[in-house]
């Protein structure tokens, strides 16, 4: 066999080039993502144990690990079920600018969703946009699949909307408890 015939071996066996960049970014950015959460776990349980000890605590507070904590608690992807029952604490003890900045955001994202109608029209705007959006870009097999209710993407967003929308009101719930608390 010459050089230029031997088969590769291996993970990516059997995949293009341009597939085989594709796999090793999405699981460079996986590791990086599992990364970032273990500091975060790591920050969060020290932040939930300062006090607890007699000792001075390791925690420090950290400006980016807030930042990336309000920005990402509410997404499955990032946070699951564990990390997140660390950040409910943590996020309703945020104080000051960023306290009222992210309230006001999380209360913009609850509007129009008080009411199963209101949730209603999200997602139906939602199925609108993802089915139109799929009729542009392919051909008339998938047409058929829609129409026949062939929508496992759709699904997938409908369950990640309604993830967040619940991670959402535990969050504001959370903010109501330490106001009462704190006698605001």
């Amino acid at each position: 066999m010459a050089n230029g015939n031997k088969r590769k071996k291996g993970p990516y066996a059997g995949l293009s080039v341009k597939a085989r960049k594709r796999k090793i970014k999405e699981e460079e950015e996986q590791r990086k993502l599992s990364e970032r959460t273990r500091k975060i776990e790591l920050y969060l349980t020290q932040w939930a144990s300062r006090d607890a000890k007699k000792e001075p605590s390791s925690w420090k507070f950290n400006k980016a690990n807030e930042i990336w904590i309000l920005r990402h608690a509410r997404d499955r992807a990032f946070v699951g079920k564990s990390l997140f029952k660390l950040c409910l604490p943590y996020i309703a003890s945020v104080q000051g600018g960023a306290r009222k900045r992210y309230l006001d955001e999380l209360k913009g994202e609850l509007e129009g969703t008080e009411d199963k109608k209101g949730i209603a029209e999200q997602l139906e705007r939602m199925e609108k946009k993802l089915v139109s959006a799929t009729l542009k870009k392919d051909d008339d097999e998938k047409k058929e699949a829609l129409s026949e209710g062939d929508t496992s993407g759709l699904s997938t967003r409908i369950k990640h909307f309604k993830a967040k929308l619940k991670r959402t009101k535990k969050i504001v719930k959370a903010f109501k408890k330490s106001s009462k608390a704190e006698g605001k």
